[in-house]
């Protein structure tokens, strides 16, 4: 069995510990990041933020800083010991609150970056069918 800590990510300045308390509940964990493209008005660049709103200010915690950093030392832990066995660890579950093509590439281009933290899988046509992970 495996837990799913469903919007597990700070809100409004609280709850900075969701994902430490998922953690602490036992490996494996799935972590759900709802995610949000901030534009900054002034300078135009945007970004992916940790938010359950479509609406953000920009001082929300990253995907990156918030739940990449976090899990680092436990990914880390186990890509040194080789013990495929325990793979996945961490279920990264994303709900995309806003699906702007370059959300889609930004969130492409970070986990390209973690691509070796990264299992996967082929879809199968028949949902009911699971393939190996790779």
């Amino acid at each position: 069995m495996v837990l799913n800590a469903h919007n597990c990510y700070p809100e409004a300045g609280k709850y900075q510990d969701r994902i430490d308390r998922a953690i602490a509940s036992g490996l494996p964990v799935a972590i759900e990041q709802d995610i949000a493209w901030h534009r900054d008005p002034e300078t135009g660049r945007g970004w992916s933020v940790l938010s359950h709103e479509t609406h953000t200010s920009g001082t929300e915690p990253t995907l990156e800083s918030h739940f990449f950093e976090t899990v680092r030392p436990i990914v880390e832990k186990e890509l040194s010991e080789g013990s495929a066995e325990n793979w996945p660890v961490v279920y990264l579950h994303f709900n995309f609150k806003t699906n702007e093509r370059e959300h889609v590439e930004y969130v492409q281009a970070l986990l390209l970056k973690y691509r070796d933290w990264l299992s996967s899988a082929v879809r199968q046509e028949d949902n009911r069918k699971l393939s190996k992970m790779d």
